[in-house]
């Protein structure tokens, strides 16, 4: 029987190995393939959530208490805060983005109870539309595909949900 020692050093033996190996298979590093580190400026924290094929990048960073939505597109930042009628949300949070630029995410209006609200931005338009599960207390979309077609999670029984052509279908 081998000693766990042994088995450890065998296990990291292999695992390096297929590393090597996955890094053998990969093309040689350009200009274009250098990591592009996301760190919204000034912010305490940044978390990038969903990447489209473009390489537009969004999610949501904290600066100065609740979060605030971020797209990184073309080298730049742009801020999100979704406006309630007597100001800012208490946070707003990008969850996904398409080819075309569609956004999905959710802001919530009290820090204490955050209750999520879904929301749908094309960017390109400013065009913003909610995105509400009736009967549920909140709803998280969390993807969207190139159709618009919208992925999540409502709170209602906790169910996942597909969000297309305006209907919402659970996903059990």
């Amino acid at each position: 029987m081998a000693s766990k020692s042994n088995v450890a050093g065998r296990s990291l033996a292999g695992v390096a190995t297929a590393i090597l190996g996955l890094c053998l298979l990969l093309p040689s590093s350009s200009k274009a393939d250098t990591p592009t580190p996301i760190n919204y400026p000034l912010s305490d924290q940044t978390l990038p959530l969903a990447i489209n094929n473009k390489g537009d990048v969004v999610g949501y960073y904290y600066l100065g208490g609740g979060p605030h939505a971020f797209l990184f597109s073309a080298g730049k930042y742009f801020s999100f805060d979704f406006r309630l009628c007597c100001g800012p949300a208490a946070g707003t949070v990008f969850t996904g983005i398409n080819d075309a630029g569609q956004i999905t995410g959710f802001h919530f209006d009290d820090p204490l109870f955050p209750f999520h609200h879904g929301l749908r931005l094309t960017w390109s338009t400013g065009e913003l539309a909610p995105i509400e599960d009736d009967g549920a207390n909140e709803t998280n979309p969390r993807a969207i595909n190139d159709a618009g077609d919208i992925v999540g999670d409502a709170s209602l029984n906790h169910n996942g949900f597909l969000y297309s052509g305006g209907i919402f279908s659970p996903i059990d």
